[in-house]
């Protein structure tokens, strides 16, 4: 024990508060009782319930910086290759059963506020904004230990819509790491960031939008026959200090591999426009290429389809 210690705001002089907000509730662990670390395919970091009476809760949301956004859903990444059910209850008296499919790769659910339900007057939840806590329990007859779960964040109720409900469009749609069907990363995926939080630069070229992450990673993007080209610069961040390897591939066979890439020996990016017409799927690939993947940041800079 210490003595307790109190700092008066009129004392602190000139201190201003430099936190903000954030929609990433939590990548790995978190702050979720009773739980441990585990990562599944890919490699993407999550966690495992090791309590099936109790579940596990998650109080954070009392905490400013995770107050949900108006109009936001919750969304999270899961892995699981047998079918399982869960209770999701909010403030301990608002629920929904939720599904658990099974595959062999990651798996999103985004889930809106209005359906879960008040067990008190049988009224859909208003908004995720007055969420206190979180409680992901087993449901009868299920095995809540074989999943995991990862990536909980606040997605803006659609704002971001995937590409699979665009509209027609003559404007390009620049890549989110929400607009992804399966996303597999050895840390996580930033948006118009570097995977350190740091503003996207290649060869000492900054750049306003892109997609920054950590090898190994795997992103996949439903086209749904819809674009005609993907214009991206690939390559590694300034950050950068390990031998990757960046790939492209179209409907599953490449388009793009640049070789192994090691930030001395990088001279300068070079854009790429790749034909997409009629193409399924469009999957961004970053592989450390000496086996190790220490610091080996890459930037999928500028990254947008046209139709």
């Amino acid at each position: 024990a210490s003595d307790f210690e109190a700092a008066i705001p009129s004392l602190i002089g000139k201190a201003i508060a430099t936190d903000e907000p954030s929609n990433q509730i939590s990548e790995g662990t978190g702050m979720w009782s009773r739980v441990a670390p585990a990562e599944g395919v890919g490699g993407l970091k999550g966690f495992r319930i090791m309590d099936r009476r109790r579940g596990t809760t998650n109080e954070q949301f009392n905490d400013p910086k995770w107050k949900a956004p108006e109009g936001a859903n919750l969304a999270f990444k899961f892995y699981c290759t047998q079918p399982q059910e869960v209770i999701l209850e909010v403030n301990g008296h608002i629920q929904r059963r939720l599904k658990i499919t099974a595959s062999d790769e990651w798996q999103s659910m985004e889930i809106p506020a209005e359906s879960l339900i008040n067990t008190r007057n049988q009224q859909p939840m208003p908004s995720w904004a007055d969420t206190g806590s979180v409680t992901i329990k087993e449901a009868p007859d299920f095995d809540i230990t074989q999943i995991i779960f990862a990536d909980f964040k606040w997605s803006q109720g659609g704002k971001e819509a995937p590409a699979t409900s665009l509209v027609d469009s003559d404007e390009p749609l620049y890549l989110t790491p929400e607009m992804a069907t399966t996303s597999e990363s050895f840390w996580r995926v930033m948006k118009d960031r570097s995977v350190s939080d740091q503003p996207l630069r290649i060869g000492g070229v900054e750049y306003a939008k892109g997609l920054g992450v950590h090898a190994d990673s795997k992103l996949t993007f439903d086209l749904n026959g819809k674009f005609s080209t993907f214009h991206v610069v690939p390559g590694p961040d300034d950050a950068h200090h390990g031998t990757l390897e960046m790939i492209i591939q179209v409907d599953g066979k490449e388009s793009y591999r640049s070789g192994p890439i090691s930030r001395p020996t990088f001279k300068k990016a070079k854009p790429l426009k790749i034909p997409v017409s009629g193409a399924r799927k469009l999957t961004l690939i970053v592989e450390s290429s000496d086996g190790q993947n220490g610091g080996d940041h890459a930037n999928w800079a500028d990254a947008r389809l046209c139709e």
